[in-house]
């Protein structure tokens, strides 16, 4: 069981790492310091031969233009709000419309697309890896600073376990 990480390139001047959990019986995840992006989960096959399961780019530069969300965090908010506008106690939010009139995963520059920083988990059963951001209040239109977080967590059954948390102020 390991962690090991390598440059993938850089945006905004920021460092990406790709890290890559390994567990004992030859599965392996590569998750993205970009976007919280599960880049690759190799398992094996019936042949003994790893096989990539996970759709995705070969170089950051793909998920920084293409819009599918391949393995990214989505948010603020996964999904559409329809014209942007929500209303929380009365008081109405304009967010930034990115998908027509909508806005669509957060908005034009969502959780998928900014650098998260990496911890090591403070208590894990298996290789793991903790990420973390922070939106600021009126980022992409919506109000309230938020902390998320999210860990991931190879175990030894080969089962990749992802955690999210979210605090807003």
């Amino acid at each position: 069981m390991r962690v090991t990480s390598e440059p993938f390139g850089s945006v905004d001047g920021q460092q990406v790492e790709q890290y890559t959990l390994e567990n004992e019986r030859g599965v392996s995840v590569s998750i993205l310091s970009f976007g919280a992006i599960v880049h690759s989960l190799l398992v094996p096959g019936a042949s003994g031969d790893r096989a990539n399961v996970v759709l995705g780019y070969p170089t950051l530069a793909g998920y920084e233009t293409n819009a599918p969300y391949f393995g990214s965090i989505a948010g603020r908010y996964a999904n559409r709000i329809g014209k942007g506008q929500f209303t929380i106690d009365g008081t109405r939010f304009q967010a930034t419309q990115n998908d027509g009139e909508n806005t669509l995963h957060g908005g034009t520059r969502g959780f998928n697309k900014k650098v998260w920083t990496v911890h090591p988990p403070a208590d894990s059963a298996g290789p793991a890896l903790t990420l973390t951001l922070v939106s600021e209040h009126g980022e992409e239109g919506f109000p309230g600073r938020l902390d998320v977080k999210v860990t991931y967590v190879l175990t030894g059954e080969n089962a990749l376990q992802v955690t999210y948390g979210a605090f807003t102020d």
